[in-house]
């Protein structure tokens, strides 16, 4: 559980599944490497069905990199292919790229291993030392000894959570999504309303109060417990930065309080139109553009286009989901939608 929590914290403040190299055990914890690579995964493809596809991207940032690999250790309930890609050499600056597939269940909630690896140029990387005017001569002779020794590849990868069902895949915890639970014409709405219990006490009350209203589909209810929540969560200390989450089956992980936060705010927007307030609309316009880089992101996008869609603004509608599976290509749900939308254009 702890290790899950500690993924959660590092994942949901930064809002995406980037990682950055580690410092090396032999240096102090003070003591760090310039930064030399960046490691992304994505899923390129999910047809709700059973056929799945994960990409992997290194990146060089500012030196050579040499003797790259990736794959991805596929969970039990996955047959998928395990063989290793692998690259010589990264020129600083350029990135590479290998697809891993895979045939897994329709719905899935776990964990899969990023196993990557890579070593950086050292006459590179003693170059990045040297130019590095905030370390001290000790620092600075501590690292130069280290980048000498970078000479087999260094273990990069990490666990990544994978949420998969008929409607959409993510490499998101469940707890984080947002699921369609409101009917508009052929579409539906996305909410935030994980099955659960967010924090303790009155949190915990106004969370319980607003998954009901939502379910009893009673806007105003729903509205007042947002406000509630955010009230709640505004007097709690600086630093509790996590909110805990208990889910069902009785397993307890951490939220960040800024995404639950920002969540909120994309359920109020969506609320508000329903309820036919004053420049609503407009609203949820202005925070689709804002919440791009947001976890709540695609699922913003995707409402206003219902919306849209439901006043009659087809194109506008159709330019929004476009946008929602830029930002989330594996969505079979949203793809039908635009398919239908668009004479069969995806």
């Amino acid at each position: 559980m702890h290790s899950r929590f500690v993924y959660l914290l590092q994942m949901t403040l930064l809002l995406g599944i980037v990682m950055t190299a580690p410092s090396v055990s032999a240096v102090t914890p003070d003591i760090r490497l310039p930064p030399w690579h960046k490691l992304e995964s994505r899923i390129l493809s999910w047809d709700g069905k059973g056929d799945l596809v994960i990409e992997i991207e290194m990146h060089a940032l500012k030196v050579r990199l040499h003797a790259l690999s990736a794959k991805i250790g596929w969970p039990k309930a996955m047959s998928g292919n395990v063989k290793t890609a692998h690259a010589d050499v990264l020129e600083p600056g350029g990135s590479w790229k290998s697809s891993h597939i895979a045939h897994a269940p329709a719905t899935f909630d776990g964990w899969i291993e990023l196993d990557a690896a890579a070593f950086p140029d050292a006459t590179g990387l003693e170059t990045e030392i040297r130019q590095i005017a905030t370390y001290t001569e000790m620092m600075r002779a501590v690292l130069l000894n280290e980048a000498k020794n970078f000479k087999t590849s260094i273990p990069l990868g990490r666990s990544i959570p994978l949420h998969l069902d008929e409607n959409i895949a993510a490499l998101l915890p469940r707890e984080l999504l947002f699921s369609p639970t409101r009917s508009v014409g052929t579409q539906s709405l996305f909410f935030w309303a994980p099955p659960g219990t967010l924090g303790t006490g009155p949190v915990a009350d106004a969370f319980a109060a607003f998954r009901k209203a939502i379910h009893d589909q009673d806007d105003s209810a729903a509205l007042t417990a947002i406000g509630q929540l955010e009230k709640d969560i505004s007097i709690m200390p600086a630093g509790d930065v996590m909110l805990s989450f208990k889910t069902t089956d009785g397993s307890e992980t951490g939220i960040s309080r800024v995404v639950v936060l920002e969540s909120l705010t994309a359920n109020r927007a969506c609320l508000e139109v329903l309820m036919n307030k004053s420049n609503a609309l407009q609203n949820l316009s202005a925070l689709a553009e804002q919440a791009k880089n947001r976890v709540s992101g695609p699922f913003v996008a995707t409402n206003l286009g219902v919306f849209y869609k439901k006043t009659g603004r087809s194109g506008d509608a159709v330019t929004l989901w476009r946008q929602a599976l830029a930002l989330n290509p594996a969505w079979p749900l949203v793809r039908t939608w635009l398919r239908d939308s668009s004479g069969g254009k995806k």
